[in-house]
């Protein structure tokens, strides 16, 4: 059988079960198994090696084996009809403008069926497939069934007509005089001139089932995705969305970098010394439930309009829960580690820099991470203030000429940059920091 962990066993690919069995025995789980006889395995990767060695020893016709080749199979037929019906779909939106006018309800039998298979297949898939997944992609089908079953609610909504859709989209006006093609009108409304029209004879106005302007189909979002960064803004002077999304970051950086020169050397501090956390602590405490938008006036009255005051808020957003953050990661330090130190004489900055921050250091990283999040979540607040810019500018303007398809493609956007930049950090962070195992588990 092959070896699951390599870490575990370094260099170490083909192994007998004999060996496998000796390796692990006396460890964390056990198991007996009518092939494979006692078997000891660690609980970390008990169900992933137990099952390795069982089917790679059963003999064909062993239910196990037997399972193993119908859940391959059907995890592959699932997957396979949802990424066809994913297409499906999408063909059905894209098309959506040469079929207006006509009954919308005519295609239920190609939209109905289409969402309720992939539903099923995505059901299937991830029930079926997900163990046998989790071994060869190591947990990517669970990030992108995350992504992809909010996409199919969102689908389901937009396109299947008897789902809410509670306007309707004049597609001829007929004989109601404010009617215009096009027009979204509420469901009541459309009946109500509807009767009124035939009992005066007048030609009846004819519509299809919609939803609200403010909830545009994801074939929508996606063409002012596309068209955002390739299409000159209406405004002569105007940013393009990518100059105004890269000032966004800027001012994020700025404030991340300032905040982090401050917060991180003195959470260190305060959770290395306990007088100098006992002193600073609870001024901090006190501090961090102060909301950050309550300076912004005062931000702009020293800072400026520009980018000043923006910079600030991230910086005080971010601040006093990044001290407190980190001061109890430099606490959870082993005390042995730091005692064993000072028993051989290391005092003072040396202490700090050759202990207690290599101890923290994963740990570190892993909480700047997560506060960089936090300092995303401060960006459309901090914009607003002084001058609007950015791309919080952007999205107001949208969603005051009524883009809302522009302004759902700018907020992905900032989540887009923010979960790439997460997933580029914790692949950083492994390569750092290859001994910490706590990775793994994430």
């Amino acid at each position: 059988t092959r070896w699951l962990d390599s870490t575990i066993v370094p260099n170490a690919e083909d192994i007998t079960i004999e060996q496998c069995m000796n390796m692990t025995s006396g460890l964390y789980s056990y198991t007996e198994d009518p092939l494979l006889g006692d078997l000891h395995v660690p609980s970390a990767f008990f169900f992933d090696l137990g099952e390795e060695i069982a089917l790679r020893a059963a003999p064909d016709d062993h239910p196990l084996a037997v399972a193993a080749r119908l859940t391959s199979s059907v995890e592959v037929v699932c997957w396979s009809a949802a990424v066809a019906m994913a297409w499906m779909l999408w063909e059905v939106a894209s098309a959506r403008e040469q079929l207006k006018g006509h009954l919308v309800l005519g295609l239920d039998w190609l939209v109905v069926p289409s969402t309720i298979a992939m539903l099923t297949a995505i059901a299937f898939g991830g029930l079926m497939g997900l163990p046998k997944l989790r071994n060869t992609i190591g947990g990517w089908h669970k990030a992108a069934g995350s992504f992809l079953l909010p996409l199919l609610v969102w689908c389901f909504v937009s396109y299947v007509p008897f789902v809410w859709h509670p306007k309707v989209q004049v597609t001829e006006p007929g004989g109601v005089d404010y009617f215009q093609v096009g027009m979204l009108v509420d469901k009541a409304q459309f009946a109500d001139e509807s009767a009124y029209a035939k009992e005066q004879g007048l030609a009846l106005p004819a519509g299809v089932p919609a939803n609200p302007i403010y909830l545009p189909a994801p074939d929508e979002v996606a063409q002012a995705f596309y068209t955002g960064f390739t299409k000159a803004p209406v405004q002569k002077d105007a940013p393009w969305l990518h100059e105004s999304l890269w000032h966004s970051i800027q001012i994020i950086f700025w404030g991340f970098v300032l905040s982090s020169l401050v917060g991180v050397p003195l959470g260190i501090l305060a959770g290395t010394y306990a007088s100098l956390g006992r002193l600073s602590e609870p001024f901090i405490e006190f501090f961090r439930y102060l909301p950050a938008p309550a300076f912004g006036a005062l931000a702009v009255a020293i800072l400026g309009i520009y980018d000043g005051p923006k910079i600030a808020i991230i910086v005080i957003g971010t601040l006093f829960q990044q001290v407190l953050i980190i001061a109890n990661t430099t606490r959870k330090l082993e005390a042995t580690i730091v005692e064993a130190a000072r028993t051989l004489g290391t005092r003072g900055l040396k202490l700090l820099t050759k202990v207690v921050v290599p101890g923290i250091l994963p740990d570190l990283y892993r909480d700047q991470r997560i506060l960089l999040g936090w300092a995303w979540t401060y960006l459309i607040v901090a914009e607003l203030i002084g001058t609007s810019s950015g791309i919080t500018w952007y999205i107001t303007q949208q969603a005051r000429y009524q883009h809302f398809d522009n302004v759902y493609a700018a907020i992905m956007i900032i989540g887009i940059i923010g979960f790439g930049t997460d997933l580029v950090l914790a692949r950083l962070g492994r390569r750092l920091f290859p001994w910490d195992r706590s990775q793994d588990r994430r």
